[in-house]
């Protein structure tokens, strides 16, 4: 039962992004919404694994967990109802809170998937000139509203009537997918920069790639997984009668 629980989500989740990686073009996403598709990629374990975890230690809920024998457990639980209550209280709490902070931290991302980081590194540059911002680069890192003059000082020095933000610039060429990491989130230079960069992106051609391929075999091997270990399961319990 675990097992199910813990291939359903993931393999869910790999066939979405093989749905992604094959588009025509570029798919832009923000980076709690991207956060939202690992949390449910997570969530069998999450919801399933980690209490199975905490009362693996019992002999009898292992067999509930794995084969689904819940008729082994007697009505009072042996004795530990409250011990298992405090403890899926406590860790469903640390659930909801890691998560809570995940998603706020994950604010500053923007997700590009299905793209050519070439592309993006150029749309940035042609909407930093249609803009008229002038950011200092040292390599994937743009630092706006900062002028460089070192004649005057080697550190840069604040550049009036531009919004400070930095913008850090993470590729992966193989996957073919790029995250912009804004700081601070809610930069007014943010909004402008990345609407001029999705137009652009909107006329861009997707690169023909692998990921679509092996997410879409590794979902499909992992449901295929799942959904045997199920017919087991409800076999097993049919003929066990």
């Amino acid at each position: 039962m675990i097992i199910v629980a813990f291939l359903l989500p993931l393999s869910l989740y790999f066939l979405a992004l093989s749905w992604v990686n094959r588009q025509s073009r570029p798919v832009v996403v923000a980076g709690t919404w991207d956060f939202v598709g690992l949390l449910f990629a997570g969530s069998g374990f999450l919801l399933v694994g980690g209490p199975a975890v905490l009362s693996s230690f019992n002999e009898r809920w292992r067999k509930v967990w794995l084969l689904g024998e819940s008729g082994s457990l007697p009505d009072n639980l042996d004795g530990y109802r409250e011990l298992w209550m405090l403890l899926a209280a406590a860790y469903f709490l640390v659930i909801v809170v890691g998560s809570g902070a995940m998603l706020m931290h994950r604010r500053r991302l923007t997700c590009i998937y299905n793209v050519e980081p070439i592309d993006v590194e150029s749309g940035l540059e042609d909407a930093c000139k249609r803009l008229g911002a002038s950011p200092i680069r040292t390599g994937d890192l743009f630092v706006f509203g900062f002028a460089n003059d070192p004649t005057i000082s080697p550190m840069p020095q604040p550049q009036p009537g531009e919004p400070h933000a930095i913008l850090e610039v993470e590729s992966s060429g193989s996957m073919k997918h790029v995250s912009l990491r804004w700081e601070p989130h809610d930069s007014p230079l943010r909004a402008t920069l990345e609407s001029d960069l999705c137009e652009r992106l909107e006329r861009t051609a997707a690169p023909v790639h692998d990921a679509s391929v092996w997410c879409n075999l590794v979902g499909t091997t992992l449901l295929l997984v799942s959904l045997f270990v199920l017919v087991v399961l409800v076999a097993r319990q049919y003929f066990l009668r």
